[in-house]
């Protein structure tokens, strides 16, 4: 029973993946290699379960025929596992094609000479103790020889793609490599090695090596969505997960509780399921739902895009809004908005000739078109994918092209589920567009809607608002809760520290935990801050200062940190002082974020510089480093709230660009971020100057 459910198990998994594979995109190389290996490795199971069963009952021509066929798809299995990886993500490293005709022959050649000869395994001899002795054949070495091959092939292959990739691309090699070097270590050792010195470890259990490369599987499909299978499927995963695991308890618990001969063999059975179902039980509040960070981000940025075209007021703002979320954050490849209209016209909209993709929109009354193959013809555009048409009184006078993903996979049913949840927002805000832009077309098709879109806008804008006032006050009411346990937390260990006597590893864990507090009170500051400003609760306290002086201030107070990095934080003198009417400390937190995130990203030897540019109204200050420098397409969204860029960015979770952004605008400047010439950022702020003011400079440190 034991041997069964192992084999019924891995066989299941094993088969799962294999088609979940194939079904998604059976087009895609390394989905059909995967498929592939699924394929072998259950014959290689089915081969090695009945051989084993055949030698035992004491049938051993069957049994030779049968680990013969192990043999021819081991190496088969092995093969394929290569291509797979050969393949995915992509083929970033490419071998000459001379010697990817060699490994194919070697393969079907040494597949061949396994199955139908007696040169690489011939005989298995049963003894008298039960115990199975393999015969090998004078070919065997050559098929330990393809083993090593494949798995050389395998390392060289992650060496060459991990130097080729990177982000989500470098963790899906690492990930996948992982799985197939343990599962070839473990097959490799107890299947091809120990047999060698006549030890049989775990041979008979050899099929569950192949879940060492499942495992990794299933997580990529959970975490990375790797093959893009639905969400359908990936639920119907959870629950064989569950199922397996409560099979295995019920199974071993009814093998322990039988050796112990307690009770019945119906009791037994009774008491095995209720301990698998107690399992069960708890394993499914245990196993998250096979989600994916891809669909939870996208599924964020519909929700953000939503709550923010119900203010827009004109077209251009709304492109911008879509291409923001669609094409920047989604990474999609494009997205057009069109107004339908019978005719070509000179207005601000671009217009889409009426034509058989409205027509069948118009009799169908479909809220979204998907591109397949039958319906390719009315996607003009190539890199449409998806369209929302947008309707008034059943006619459609918009149409929405949503472009492909980056992967160029179809979109899942749960992604277009999101998307269908934006067209009703997206029609709301494309009338009221049109109703502003009095043309005269739409105009006649709107008079007799108006009151009823009306009564509906302002239900939806009440509630959108009622959640966004929520969210506020979340937001402020827990940076508040925050504080006060935060506050005591620190009192107390500053107690502690000075009551107690401490060794010195005591007292350096003490400084850890202290900094650490810290970090998380001044993190919840930053929440707390956020909100006055979003409320526009904060004053200013202005008064004439030394830009000299407050320049000198703050690099001052770098100069120490800057000499534990081996950084060069350089002050560029002003030919002459002047005088700004500013509030000091706030704009000392805006230099002090912007030089922290400098130096955070800035190598060793490394140059941080300040330099002040004025004219007759306003002061330009440059803060230039030499760091990894920031996208393009960060550079549009490091001063938006909670819009955090890549780690290597140095924008945390936005909140500190944000709040330097309010702190120069109430003070009527700017701030704007480009490239260093030839590496690094440069930030730069803009602020007027006051004309009447003393120049004196304020004493250090008072900020």
């Amino acid at each position: 029973m034991y041997i069964e459910s192992l084999y019924i198990t891995t066989a299941t998994l094993v088969g799962l993946t294999s088609f979940l594979a194939l079904k998604q995109n059976h087009s895609k190389r390394a989905n059909l290699y995967y498929t592939g290996f699924g394929l072998f490795t259950l014959f290689w199971m089915c081969s090695l379960y009945f051989g084993f069963g055949s030698a035992h009952t004491g049938n051993i021509e069957e049994a030779n025929t049968l680990f013969r066929a192990v043999f021819a798809f081991g190496s088969l299995f092995m093969f394929f596992l290569t291509l797979f990886f050969y393949e995915f993500p992509n083929r970033s490293y490419q071998f000459h094609r001379f010697f990817e005709y060699i490994f194919i022959g070697l393969t079907f050649s040494l597949a061949t000479v396994a199955f139908f000869t007696k040169w690489i395994y011939e005989s298995v001899i049963l003894l008298e103790s039960g115990e199975l002795v393999d015969i090998f054949g004078f070919l065997y070495p050559a098929f330990l020889g393809y083993t090593f091959l494949n798995f050389a092939i395998q390392i060289y292959l992650f060496i060459q793609k991990r130097k080729r990739s990177q982000g989500i691309e470098k963790q899906k090699i690492s990930l996948a490599f992982t799985g197939m070097f343990l599962f070839n270590f473990a097959v490799i050792m107890t299947n091809v090695i120990l047999p060698l010195f006549n030890f049989y470890i775990f041979q008979v259990e050899a099929v569950t090596f192949s879940l060492i490369f499942l495992i990794p599987a299933l997580y990529s499909m959970r975490r990375f969505r790797f093959f893009g299978a639905s969400y359908t499927a990936l639920k119907i995963t959870r629950t064989l997960i569950l199922i397996t695991l409560f099979s295995a308890t019920t199974a071993i618990s009814f093998l322990l509780l039988s050796d112990l001969s307690i009770g019945s063999t119906d009791q037994i059975l009774i008491v095995s399921a209720l301990a698998g179902l107690m399992l069960y039980t708890k394993a499914d509040q245990w196993v998250p739902e096979l989600t994916t960070t891809e669909f939870r981000q996208f599924r964020t940025g519909l929700e953000t895009l939503r709550s923010q075209i119900f203010y827009c007021q004109n077209y251009s703002r709304l492109l911008q809004n879509l291409e923001n979320v669609f094409v920047l954050s989604l990474h999609l490849s494009a997205v057009k908005l069109y107004l339908v209209r019978e005719k070509e016209a000179s207005i601000f909209i671009p217009i889409y000739i009426k034509d058989d993709l409205v027509q069948y929109l118009e009799s169908k009354k479909l809220s979204l078109l998907t591109r397949t193959p039958k319906n390719n013809h009315f996607f003009t555009s190539k890199e449409s994918q998806l369209c929302l048409p947008i309707y008034l009184d059943n006619k459609v006078i918009g149409l929405f092209f949503i472009g492909k993903k980056a992967d160029n996979e179809p979109y899942s049913q749960e992604e277009i589920n999101e998307i269908k949840k934006t067209h009703q927002a997206l029609q709301v805000c494309f009338i009221n567009i049109l109703l502003q832009s009095n043309l005269n077309e739409e105009n006649n098709l709107m008079k007799d809607l108006i009151q009823k879109k009306t009564k509906s806008l302002r239900s939806q804008n009440m509630e959108i608002k009622q959640l966004l006032r929520q969210q506020s006050d979340f937001i402020a009411v827990t940076a508040h809760e925050f504080r006060t346990p935060l506050n005591i937390a620190l009192l107390q260990l500053e107690d502690t520290l000075d009551s107690y006597d401490h060794n010195n590893q005591v007292l350096a864990d003490m400084d850890v935990l202290g900094g650490s507090l810290e970090r998380l009170k001044s993190l919840t500051q930053n929440l707390f801050d956020v909100q006055k400003y979003d409320l526009e609760k904060v004053t200013l306290k202005k008064e004439p200062q030394s830009l000299q002086s407050l320049l000198q201030i703050i690099t001052n107070d770098f100069q120490d940190l800057s000499k534990q990095k081996q950084l060069k934080l350089h002050l560029v003198s002003l030919k002459k002082d002047i005088t700004i009417n500013c509030d000091a400390p706030k704009i000392h937190q805006v230099f002090s974020n912007i030089i922290s995130n400098a130096m955070k990203f800035t190598p060793e030897k490394g140059k941080i510089e300040i330099e002040a540019i004025t004219n007759a109204t306003e002061v330009q200050i440059h803060i230039r480093d030499t760091g990894t420098g920031i996208s393009e397409d960060n550079k549009k969204r490091v001063f938006e709230k909670f819009q955090s860029t890549d780690a290597t960015q140095g924008m945390g979770i936005g909140m500190g660009l944000y709040i330097c952004k309010k702190i120069i605008e109430l003070h009527m400047g700017s701030i704007h971020v480009v490239d260093n010439r030839p590496k690094g950022s440069v930030f730069i702020l803009k602020l007027p100057i006051h004309a009447n003011a003393s120049t004196q400079p304020k004493p250090l440190g008072e900020y």
